[in-house]
């Protein structure tokens, strides 16, 4: 998902997990407590500051770390100790360095008000922690390669058993420690499963939140399939769970049938994944994407020509996006939109998706042993309908009728309502949240209970 224009700032390998609810021993990430905007053109021009320099504070929240400071709507933030908040970037930036410190620590922000520079200190809060009117809430960690990874769990609020579901997030480095986006459509999907009696698990991916290492972008598919594979085991060592199934998203359900390998689990479901091998679904993708943009047959053409030549050069000779521009320059138009620079793709890096493109998807899904749900909105467009057919028949060839696919209407790749892929598409996941995902997963879990 892209970076929004506005931000609040809320602002042989050994593999342990550690079952600690309610844990204190890894700090909360700090907050500042600012709404933070892209400097708008009037301030810019009133300001004289150049393009994407700064970021503008559009709101202070009440009991904040920046109120407690005596920042001001206006204000525009131009460093974050001593790191320039300039370019492209400068949002993400500015979440990023804020993001870096933890709560009691202190920032020091060059800030710029009616015309004049100073510095202002703020002591940051501790991020809250997510809380609901008819479940509990536990934070925990679980440590891979030696880094500690949030957990949050959502259970009931009786003593249990219950059936447990992971859930395995999409792709790159968006935080799933939703405190402050009640109506965030991952949210509701969790908190859907836990009204229904289900507890739910989920884990940081490193350097997110309050996760240690990163940056999160820097890691490679491996690393991150042994965090999801560390989150498995916490979910399985809680004491308040039994049966355990996965629920991957997007990448997430790539992921899953890694993570369920030589593993004791009770069922796998996915929604909007990629099934095919990776050049097979960026074609696919791209097309589709064109055409539901409803570009001429012949620009379709020379977009679909520069697509191939990437796949070329990305996955058959294995160069990294800046090597594809230093042979070509003018794919750099074609990087700039997708997230990309010299070593990263789609916002992580670009070992990530060569690792990716190693792996037998179709020979991984046939190892799962446990039942499987294959769920596809109709109004997805950020995934290819063809792949989903392809997982079920792949755990069919070696487990027959252990895989179900279930298309569903109206709903796009973000749990929301929408009517079509074009709509979903020019609309960015910005339709309702749709519970039609989590009830026909809970009906489906429940049979095999």
């Amino acid at each position: 998902m892209s970076t929004k224009s506005t931000l609040v700032i809320i602002a042989a390998t050994l593999i342990s997990a550690h079952a600690i609810a309610l844990d204190e021993s890894l700090p909360r990430r700090g907050v500042l407590g600012a709404q933070l905007s892209l400097v708008d053109e009037e301030v810019q021009s009133r300001l004289g500051l150049e393009r994407r320099e700064g970021v503008q504070i559009v709101g202070v929240m009440p009991d904040s770390a920046a109120l407690a400071a005596g920042l001001q709507e206006s204000d525009v933030v131009l460093s974050v100790d001593d790191a320039d908040i300039r370019g492209d970037d400068a949002l993400t930036d500015a979440v990023n360095e804020l993001g870096s410190h933890k709560g009691g620590e202190e920032v020091a922000l060059r800030v710029l008000r009616d015309g004049e520079e100073r510095i202002v200190t703020a002591r940051l809060n501790p991020m809250p922690e997510e809380s609901y009117p008819d479940f509990a809430t536990e934070y925990g960690f679980v440590t891979v390669d030696g880094v500690r990874h949030r957990t949050i769990v959502t259970k009931p609020d009786d003593d249990g058993p219950f059936p447990a579901v992971l859930f395995l997030q999409g792709l790159g480095c968006t935080s799933i420690d939703m405190w402050f986006r009640e109506d965030d459509h991952v949210r509701q999907l969790l908190a859907g499963f836990t009204n229904a009696g289900f507890v739910t698990v989920r884990a940081e991916k490193r350097g997110v939140g309050d996760s240690e290492g990163g940056p999160c972008n820097e890691m490679d598919f491996q690393t991150e399939l042994r965090g999801h594979k560390a989150a498995l085991g916490y979910a399985q060592s809680l004491e308040y769970t039994d049966n355990v199934f996965l629920f991957g998203h997007s990448m997430g359900g790539v992921f899953a049938p890694l993570v369920a390998e030589n593993e004791n689990i009770d069922g796998v479901i996915v929604f909007g994944t990629i099934g095919k091998p990776l050049p097979h679904y960026f074609a696919e993708n791209n097309e589709r994407q064109f055409r539901l943009r409803r570009l001429k047959e012949t620009v379709i053409e020379q977009k679909m020509n520069q697509i191939e030549e990437f796949i070329q050069l990305f996955f058959g000779e294995r160069l990294t996006p800046g090597e594809i521009m230093a042979r070509d320059a003018t794919f750099k138009t074609f990087f700039e939109p997708r997230n990309s620079d010299d070593t990263h793709f789609h916002r992580v890096h670009y070992t990530f998706w060569h690792q990716l493109d190693d792996i037998d998807k179709a020979q991984a899904w046939s190892q799962v042993s446990a039942p499987v749900l294959v769920l596809y909105g109709e109004a997805d467009y950020a995934a290819s309908r063809d792949d989903h057919p392809y997982i079920r028949d792949a755990v069919n060839t070696k487990h027959p009728g252990n895989a179900t696919l279930i298309e569903l209407e109206g709903i796009g790749h973000g749990f929301e309502t929408s009517d079509s892929q074009q709509e979903t598409m020019l609309n960015r996941f910005a339709g309702e949240f749709n519970p039609i995902v989590v009830d026909t997963a809970v009906q489906w879990i429940r049979k095999r209970l």
